[in-house]
């Protein structure tokens, strides 16, 4: 089976923390996890893994407990080891749905996802790691290959810090990877055939000398077998000296939801555009409890216009949403305008439902725009 990632498990539960390092009335010594930090990203580039402020724990150096809590700083840096490596082919015991992928063009960067294990009727995401080492480019193709029936997603997402070495495969499932989440490295624009972007002549996304990535492969198994899948991408390449513009992705997300038990609910947000903008693309992003997706474009000085609308919401645009493509020139939006985003979901539960059991989520593809852009939560819409 797939080896989870040790941090997915690992934890140093130690007594709470208080400032800097202080005698207490019991004479124990607390210390400040924060000051063990600097020490611990030594740790992290030896090690190769990132220790994240989310999953980081204080570590009380008491004297009647302390030699637990030093043992709770051990496991930890423990933890900071690779994955462990998969099982060798001939030890898999699994539906086998691998495929051999190869490169399709000329000038392209090609990365293939190895043998991924899925339990049956769970669903897992994988996360590789990797760095382009080639020269300064721009992406203006973009082909996923997935063997089909399980897959809910494969994308590319762009890593602005340094987390785990190149190569680095395992289970990043666990809500402690996914948020906050990461911003998408390319998109689609309605492509032809196979290339899955489509952007216009001279537009490309950024894609620098040294531009770290990581996989974000999502795969859900409804059967009753475990199985083995791979996934590969390919992405062409143009020299920074053909583009004339960057494309960027955008990501306008509700944020972590409270969804209430055994009711129809809605929650909206608007976000606001850090630069004019061509809008080249636009879809929506719910599971199967949604039931309708809005999209409005808010006027200071008038009524708002509809610019994306599904409803109803159909459990199947899970997997791959109805999405709108524009001309360049067709949708304009300056800085300061805003998007205001409504979702709709009937929970038939008894529990509330949060991320990522539900989410909301616009996407789409907008230029110029040298980075992706990401806005969590929004803010209240102002009209």
């Amino acid at each position: 089976m797939f080896a989870r990632h040790p941090l997915a498990a690992q934890r140093v539960r130690c007594p709470a923390p208080s400032r800097g390092v202080e005698e207490t009335s019991d004479s124990s010594i607390t210390v400040d996890f924060g000051y063990l930090w600097k020490v611990m990203t030594i740790v992290k580039t030896r090690f190769g893994c990132a220790l994240r402020s989310r999953t980081a724990a204080w570590l009380s150096l008491a004297r009647g407990t302390g030699g637990l809590c030093l043992s709770g700083l051990i496991t930890l840096s423990a933890a900071c080891t690779p994955p462990a490596e998969l099982p060798e082919e001939e030890e898999l015991e699994c539906e086998d749905l691998r495929q051999e992928w190869a490169p399709q063009l000329a000038d392209s960067y090609f990365v293939e996802v190895p043998t991924m294990v899925v339990e049956p009727g769970t669903e897992a995401i994988f996360c590789l790691y990797g760095t382009y080492e080639g020269p300064d480019a721009g992406i203006v193709s973009f082909i996923p290959e997935s063997p089909g029936g399980f897959l809910h997603h494969s994308l590319m997402k762009r890593v602005d810090e340094f987390e785990y070495d190149d190569g680095t495969l395992f289970d990043c499932t666990a809500l402690e990877f996914q948020w906050p989440p990461k911003p998408t490295l390319v998109e689609s624009v309605g492509g032809d055939g196979q290339d899955w972007i489509g952007l216009p002549e001279g537009i490309g996304f950024k894609f620098d000398a040294g531009q770290r990535w990581v996989t974000d492969v999502h795969y859900v198994n409804t059967s009753d077998e475990k199985i083995c899948v791979n996934t590969a991408f390919e992405l062409e390449l143009i020299p920074e000296e053909e583009l004339v513009g960057y494309a960027g992705t955008f990501n306008l997300d509700a944020g972590r939801l409270d969804i209430p038990p055994s009711t129809t609910s809605s929650t909206s947000f608007a976000c606001s555009w850090p630069n004019d903008v061509n809008i080249l693309s636009i879809g929506g992003h719910m599971h199967e409890l949604g039931i309708a997706y809005d999209v409005q474009r808010l006027y200071d000085d008038g009524p708002s216009e509809t610019i994306y609308h599904v409803d109803p919401w159909l459990p199947e645009y899970r997997y791959q949403a109805p999405s709108t493509n524009f001309d360049v020139g067709e949708f304009t939006m300056a800085a300061g305008e805003q998007l205001l985003t409504e979702c709709t979901w009937t929970n038939p539960t008894d529990e509330a439902l949060s991320y990522p059991d539900e989410m909301c989520t616009t996407w789409g593809v907008a230029f110029p725009l040298e980075s992706s852009f990401h806005c969590d939560g929004g803010s209240e819409p102002e009209r």
